[in-house]
């Protein structure tokens, strides 16, 4: 019903009950009549009798229609379904030589006695043909496969065909698969890469790798996003493989963080929170490398945590001597999880502008206001990191330097907040550090407009507003050595850029 719902538009339903996605899936389709294509419905029976039973009886009693595939008749069914069963010898031969081609197989090894040995094995079906043929080609010889089949049984060989595939395939590969199992809808390469922690380049490749045993199809375009999906028989069988596995509870977890499962999260926070306190405690006595070991157990219970992700990060920022590249890795990863924690984003901007990497530290500070919006301290890194490139930018006559200083003045002018909402000394500390950034960078860009008359007037306003912030700074923070030089600095300079008020020139 998920899926029917997503065809027809209405997006994911996640909130919705089973009875109101199947009410809202009738009505659809009575007014948007359509033909459905349900394949081999003996796969839809055991746990999944509901489905069976919503596509052979509610569904043809819609205006729609029901095309199924099947080894055997159903009982009961709608006056508008009609029932296929398997391939006879003729279509069938036909068919397994054309699985072969796509499959890369050696068709000489398909001799009148094999193909008839797999037309019994399969009863015909289209869908045990497919699966068969994998299994031949993941180097079981074809009358093993056959015979591995005939043993079997259905269902049973269709899990041995897939678990020898599997094993066959690559570990990035593997965690593909079990991200396109795990979840209801398609998913997209940015979602593969932050549920499993594999980079584009590998998650391109994986899934270039299970298309070529057809496990995955090609993407589906979802909101002008590619996105990859599983058939519903081949999802089943995975989920049945994979249950229990480290693998797919894994990946569940990261689908999970993605999609912001509060509940889920709230639950595990208290031994979160624990894992989090002992390595920040072992941290302070620089003992690194056993607080990175006590995070990495924690990883290891609740598998891709952004608050641990994160947390990790700060460790490796803070190592003696600093880890950058392991920090960027981890801060990364937890932006890809959606870390809704204001505190990594902050220690994420301050590692790079102590690297003066001032472009990625803006970077940091906007992932973070994604989802921090009001946070005033991501505000004063992103004007502060903006302003400084803005300055390395004049350095070099990039013209790109005043786009800079106005984004940082933009970002700091909101960092500000009303000296009576400042409760601790922190908030003290900050508001004191966004008055020097932004007076620092508004002496900037008026410097930057001099000479420009047509900028005459902006430089003007922007230099009275420099001078009105050096007089609040030094009114909030008598005691602020910064504020009085500064103020000694920059005053004389604010002054000589002010443009003569209309009394004073008009005489």
């Amino acid at each position: 019903m998920r899926w029917l719902l997503l065809h027809y538009g209405w997006g994911n339903k996640d909130t919705a009950t089973t009875d109101e996605m199947r009410d809202l899936c009738l009505d659809l389709l009575n007014k948007f009549p359509a033909l459905i294509i349900v394949d081999d419905a003996d796969s839809l029976e055991g746990e999944d009798e509901a489905a069976l039973e919503f596509f052979l009886l509610d569904v043809p009693a819609t205006a729609s229609k029901v095309l199924v595939t099947s080894r055997r008749k159903f009982s009961g069914l709608g006056a508008t379904t009609t029932v296929i069963e398997g391939f006879g010898a003729d279509d069938g031969a036909s068919f397994i030589k054309s699985r072969a081609e796509l499959l890369g197989l050696d068709l000489a090894l398909f001799s009148t006695r094999a193909v008839r040995g797999i037309l019994e094995a399969t009863d015909g079906s289209p869908l045990f043909i497919e699966e068969l043929l994998r299994l031949h080609a993941s180097g079981v010889r074809i009358e093993e496969a056959i015979r591995a089949w005939k043993e079997r049984g259905g269902e049973a060989a269709r899990r041995y065909a897939l678990e020898r595939e599997f094993e066959m395939l690559s570990v990035p590969a593997q965690k593909v698969l079990a991200t396109c199992a795990a979840s209801e809808t398609p998913v997209s390469l940015e979602v593969v890469e932050a549920a499993t922690g594999i980079s584009r380049d590998t998650s391109q490749s994986a899934i270039e790798e299970l298309q070529r045993l057809f496990l995955v199809p090609k993407p589906r375009l979802i909101e002008d996003v590619e996105g990859f999906a599983l058939k519903s028989n081949t999802r089943s069988l995975v989920l049945s493989l994979l249950d229990r596995s480290d693998l797919l509870r894994k990946v569940r977890a990261g689908l999970d963080a993605l999609s912001g499962d509060v509940l889920s999260l709230r639950a595990r926070r208290g031994r979160v929170s624990m894992y989090i306190r002992q390595a920040i405690g072992l941290v302070k006595q620089d003992r690194h490398e056993e607080a990175e070991n006590t995070l990495k157990a924690g990883l290891e219970e609740y598998p891709n945590d952004p608050g641990i992700v994160g947390q990790l990060g700060w460790i490796y920022k803070n190592w003696k001597p600093r880890r950058v590249a392991d920090a960027r890795e981890q801060f990364n990863r937890g932006k890809q999880l959606h870390c809704p924690y204001e505190e990594m984003y902050v220690h994420w901007a301050e590692m790079e502008a102590w690297e003066s990497e001032w472009t990625k530290a803006a970077e940091a500070a906007d992932f973070g206001l994604e989802f921090c919006q009001e946070s005033h301290a991501l505000h004063f890194w992103a004007g502060n990191a903006r302003g400084r490139l803005g300055r390395d930018l004049v350095s070099e006559f990039q013209p790109r330097a005043g786009e800079e200083f106005n984004l940082a003045i933009d970002h700091l002018r909101a960092a500000l907040r009303s000296p009576e909402d400042l409760a601790t000394f922190q908030e003290r500390q900050l508001q004191s550090k966004t008055y020097r950034s932004l007076c620092l960078t508004l002496d900037s860009l008026t410097s930057y407009l001099s000479g420009r008359d047509q900028e005459e007037a902006r430089r003007s306003a922007l230099a009275h507003e420099g001078l009105e912030l050096l007089h609040r700074w030094q009114a909030e923070h008598p005691d602020d050595f910064f504020a009085k030089t500064e103020a000694e600095r920059l005053q004389p300079r604010f002054e000589r850029r002010r443009r003569p008020s209309p009394s004073s020139s008009g005489s």
